[in-house]
Formats: structure tokens, C-alpha cells, sequence
């Protein structure tokens, strides 16, 4: 028997739709999930292709327009996926269904390419003429499974677990069950986030952001963390390399890792640390283990599924991607929440007399950040939470009627799910570990503020910088970073008194500081602060 499904409608609230050479697999996760409780079915291509008509794609310029689209993407069963989606609006034939599980990878169980992204223009002809990046502007996604009328309103929770043989089915069903039956909050309740400072902070509007670390600690300062130990691989703690990454990672014992950095699709980039990459390869060799976390990334194109399906020049064929290769691995992590190509994240700062906040998280950035919202306020199952965030993202941006070129819908149309949607996570214990406000950080007696576009206090060199930081929290620790020099040139832990805590520096050369601030749930101050001559 290749498929549960024989007779619509059914009852189901989840459905596995899988290749025949896969279904045996397929199977035993349907039945782990019927032994939790929850009602699931196995539904073969084959029968979806034999009983249902193609959808008309959704009308973007995408596969069907572009001749290089067919050239460079190989094996792609366009008629397959479209009868999926005739399947997926079928809502007759399944009144109850909530979640869906693409077991298997883009060749098995196709991907929609009707998207032609015209956002990315990477390369130059002669300096001059712009080149289309013909990977990234060909978005492997699986949203119009989400969302299969195209309204962008998430209809059902969708994972994928992008596998390519019955063996790499088999590996992936044992990990998730023995995960799902190991999973407990005693060391859920770790958290690793890591960030750095990108190579191009012109597109923050604000030099010195380490726009990577900013991101994660919006999150923190959020709450969304809230109970949780936060351990934190940042850059301006000598923190975010090969060693420190790679080791985080391969040990396990947390149940979130948060990374903010650059990605292709086989490897983490730890920029600008010389061959520093965190390759796909060296993942997959990992060695058992079952408290291992969900891994969430703003890397571009390493959530990337498609691995068999493009062609050798664009990305080798059959190298497969780190979002693979996490699932593939015996530890490393149980899913991966990413994008399969290149988009935008980055937060928009706001300055107030020097002091940061976040106006708003854009691209794969926001989504992330919505994804730990919907975590922290009550949601357990991770088909949930992606899709919670989805719906969250979707309110806070206005779309294009032609948005092939806008940088938030093709984030939205990259972000993708690699994992069983039905994996439930511990509910968030709020109160397992004390929780604090931000610091506020105020700078005294300044002799002005600069004029430029982010004004900020500024102090004659050789005269004392002084700072207070207001905190709930018994200790503060701060960490002053020359913006020019890339360099943390004094950290302290400061004891705090009747709610205060006093830092004085002095600067013999005029520069650019960032003064932080941080207590011991993570959360963090931060402010911009300028030494001159007088």
C-alpha cells in the first residue's frame, strides 16, 4: 500500500504527502503521531496526481516565463506541484486538516518556482550592466502550500523534511521521534544566540551597528527569551568564530540556536575570519545526540531544499545545503527555520540622544523575531509558530501589487520550515529564571551632541565620559567598543546601588564609542557616545 488516502473526504487534522519510494517511512511517523494523539494521514503524489487537475499558478513572473528557468532547473515536476496545490484548495475532500508534512526533497515532492525574483543583481557586465543572480532570483518555496489559494494568508502548518532516499527517511523519523519522546524543558530552557558585525553596515544607515548582535538582542530585550539562559556567541565577545559556533552547535543541550550571519547555501560565513566557514559536510558528521536544538538563521540560501533539482553550476549538483544537513545529521539540530535564497535582514535603528531602539525588524529578520514572539506567548507546536509569525510579518508589511522586486515579500516567499510542523516544544516557563528590565543608559553633563544624522552625546578627549545605567538587576556588566578600531577596549562589572550604576571612562583620541549595557537575562542598553577635541 503506497498511500493511507483510498476514499475522500477524511477526517484528518494532519496529512504526510510523500514520494512511493518514501511511504514506508512516512508511515511510521504517521503512526508515532496517531499514537500522540493526533489524527494523520499518508497521501502519495501519485494519487494526488492521478485525481486532481493543475492549479493555474499564481500570476508572478516565475518558472513558466523565464526559458533560463527551465535550463536551470532540472528534474522540477511543475504539473506535480501544481496539482498539490489543487489537492491543498480540495478543502472538501479534508474539512479538518490543519498540518502538512512535504516528506521529502524538491525532486520527490517539487517545490513551487513561481516566483522570478528581479531583487537581487548581484553581478555587472563591464562594471556597468547589471547581471540577473540566477539562483537566488529563482526562489525555491514551499508557500503557496501555506497558502494555496495565494492570498499570503496561511491556510495550513507546513514542514518540510527534505530527505532523498528511503535511508535518509528512516534516519530522520527515528531522530524526530527520539527527540520528541527526550524533550523536557530542564534543557530546553538553553539558548545559544549568536551575531556579528556584517560587511556592509551601509544598508543599517548606521556604521558601528554590529547589526547581527542588534538583531538577536531585540528579541531579548522583547522578552521573548523570558525563563529562558540566554548564551550569547557574539562577536564583541571573541565569541563568534569557527570554534565557538561549531562547538555550541555539536554539543547540544539547548533547545534554540539563533544565528545571525552571512550563508550560502552549504556553509555559515563567520566574517571576516580567514576560511571561516561552518560547512554543511562537517555538520552532517556530527555524533549522536538527542537534546538537540532548532536551529533558526538569517543566512541567505541555507535553508535551501532543492539541492537535487538545480543545476551543477549554480550550486553543485547534490551538495547538499546546511538546513539539509542539519536534519541529516545524527546531533547538530531537529529542524531548521531559514530562507532557500538570499534576502534582506536587518533592523531599523532609532536614535535618541544616543540611546538605541529597534523601530522595526525588516525582511527574514522580522520574521525570526515574530517566530520567538509567537513561541513566547503560547505557542508549542512549530508548524504554530512559523505560521503565527507568518501571519504577524504579513500585518506589518504592505506588498506591492507587482512584488517580484520588494525586499520583504521575497524574505516572505524564502522563508521556509525544515522540520515535522507537529514537533511540540515545552510550553515557555515565564518564571523559570529571573527576569529584568532593560537597562537605561543616560550620559551626564555631555559638552553637546553631534549634528550628524544620529546625534549623539560627545565628550572632550581627555576628560571623563560619565554614564549611569538604571537596572533592577543587582549587578550590570559593560563593555565600551571603539566603533573606528573594532575594539572593546573596557569591560566591568558594575555593582548596582538603590537602582543605579555609575561608569566613567576616559578617551586620549577622539572616536566613535558604543557603550553596552547588559544584565543577567540578556537583556541589554546601548549607547552611542562621541569623544572630540574640544
Amino acid at each position: 500500500m503506497s498511500s493511507d488516502l483510498e476514499n475522500p473526504p477524511f477526517s484528518e487534522m494532519n496529512i504526510i504527502i510523500t514520494d512511493s519510494s518514501l511511504y514506508t517511512a512516512a508511515r511510521t511517523l504517521a503512526l508515532y503521531h496517531e499514537d500522540q494523539g493526533f489524527s494523520t494521514t499518508v497521501v502519495n503524489t501519485s494519487w494526488i496526481y492521478a485525481h486532481y487537475e493543475a492549479a493555474d499558478p499564481p500570476d508572478f513572473n516565475g518558472y513558466k516565463d523565464t526559458i533560463l528557468s527551465r535550463i536551470f532547473i532540472r528534474e522540477y515536476r511543475e504539473i506535480l506541484a501544481q496539482k498539490i496545490i489543487s489537492f491543498l484548495q480540495d478543502t472538501a475532500s479534508h474539512p479538518q486538516l490543519e498540518y502538512v508534512t512535504l516528506f521529502g526533497n524538491g525532486r520527490l515532492v517539487p517545490a513551487s518556482y513561481y516566483i522570478y525574483s528581479r531583487f537581487r543583481n548581484f553581478k555587472y557586465l563591464l562594471g556597468r550592466i547589471p547581471l540577473p543572480d540566477i539562483y537566488n532570483n529563482r526562489i525555491a518555496t514551499d508557500f503557496f502550500y501555506i497558502s494555496p489559494n495565494y492570498d499570503l494568508w496561511p491556510d495550513y502548518n507546513v514542514g518540510r523534511l527534505p530527505v532523498a532516499t528511503i535511508e535518509e527517511a528512516d534516519h530522520v523519523v527515528d531522530k524526530i521521534i527520539t527527540w520528541q519522546d527526550a524533550v523536557d524543558w530542564d534543557w530546553f530552557n538553553n539558548v545559544y544566540v549568536a551575531g556579528d558585525q556584517p560587511n556592509h553596515p551601509e544598508e543599517m544607515d548606521l556604521d558601528g551597528c554590529y547589526a547581527g548582535e542588534m538583531i538577536a538582542v531585540d528579541a531579548i530585550n522583547n522578552n521573548y527569551f523570558q525563563g529562558m539562559q540566554v548564551d550569547k556567541l557574539f562577536w564583541t565577545e571573541n565569541r563568534f568564530n569557527m570554534a565557538n559556533i561549531s562547538q555550541a552547535l555539536e554539543q547540544g543541550e539547548s533547545g534554540f540556536f539563533y544565528i545571525m550571519a552571512h550563508g550560502m547555501v552549504d556553509r555559515w560565513v563567520t566574517y571576516p575570519e580567514a576560511n571561516g566557514y561552518i560547512y554543511a559536510e562537517d555538520i552532517r558528521n556530527y555524533e549522536e545526540k538527542s537534546t538537540v536544538p532548532i536551529v533558526v538563521s538569517v543566512a541567505c540560501m541555507s535553508g535551501a531544499f532543492d539541492t537535487y533539482c538545480a543545476h551543477p553550476f549554480l550550486v553543485g549538483r547534490g551538495t547538499r545545503s546546511l538546513g539539509e544537513s542539519i536534519l541529516l545529521s545524527d546531533g547538530a539540530g531537529i529542524a531548521y527555520v531559514g530562507t532557500t535564497r538570499a534576502t534582506l535582514g536587518s533592523p531599523i535603528p532609532h536614535l535618541m540622544n544616543g540611546e538605541l531602539s529597534i523601530s522595526k525588524e525588516r525582511g527574514i529578520a522580522g520574521l525570526l523575531t515574530y517566530f520567538f514572539k509567537a513561541y513566547h506567548e503560547g505557542g508549542v507546536f512549530l508548524g504554530d509558530i512559523v505560521t503565527t509569525s507568518i501571519t504577524s510579518y504579513v500585518n506589518d508589511n504592505v506588498f506591492p501589487s507587482s512584488p517580484e522586486k520588494d525586499e520583504a515579500f521575497i524574505a516572505l516567499i524564502s522563508y521556509t520550515l525544515l522540520g515535522d510542523p507537529l514537533l511540540q516544544l515545552p510550553e515557555q516557563d515565564h518564571e523559570y529564571l529571573p527576569s529584568y528590565e532593560q537597562p537605561q543608559i543616560t550620559a551626564l553633563d555631555p559638552n553637546g551632541y553631534t549634528s550628524e544624522t544620529y546625534p549623539r552625546p560627545w565628550y572632550a578627549i581627555n576628560e571623563p565620559m560619565e554614564l549611569t545605567i538604571s537596572t533592577d538587576a543587582d549587578v550590570v556588566t559593560v563593555k565600551l567598543i571603539d566603533i573606528d578600531a573594532d575594539e572593546v577596549v573596557d569591560r566591568q562589572l558594575l555593582s548596582v546601588t538603590d537602582g543605579e550604576a555609575s561608569y566613567t571612562y576616559t578617551s586620549t583620541t577622539p572616536s566613535r564609542y558604543l557603550f553596552r549595557a547588559s544584565v543577567d537575562d540578556g537583556k541589554e542598553g546601548w549607547l552611542y557616545v562621541s569623544t572630540q577635541y574640544p
